[in-house]
């Protein structure tokens, strides 16, 4: 499998370098990065949008993980389930 995809992304990385070579590819080198690029991209900063929410249960987690195994006096915590 990933012998497969080095032999695909190898010649595709390499046809745009050798088109912005010439004058009369050079847009046919942007077109072929921005079939690259933009998926990448957009991976990207979907990632980075699904960081604060995944923070923000992390901390939840953690937090609920502390007050169950040390409750306070007065508190009681009924869990169903517990993740740690």
């Amino acid at each position: 499998m990933i012998r497969v995809a080095a032999t695909l992304f190898i010649p595709y990385s390499y046809f745009p370098i050798v088109f912005s070579f010439f004058p009369h590819t050079r847009g046919l080198a942007d077109t072929l990065y921005g079939y690259i690029f933009s998926p990448v991209k957009l991976v990207w900063q979907a990632f980075l949008s699904y960081l604060p929410g995944f923070n923000a249960y992390s901390i939840q987690a953690l937090t609920s993980c502390k007050v169950g195994k040390y409750p306070m006096e007065g508190i009681f915590i009924i869990k169903s389930r517990t993740l740690c």
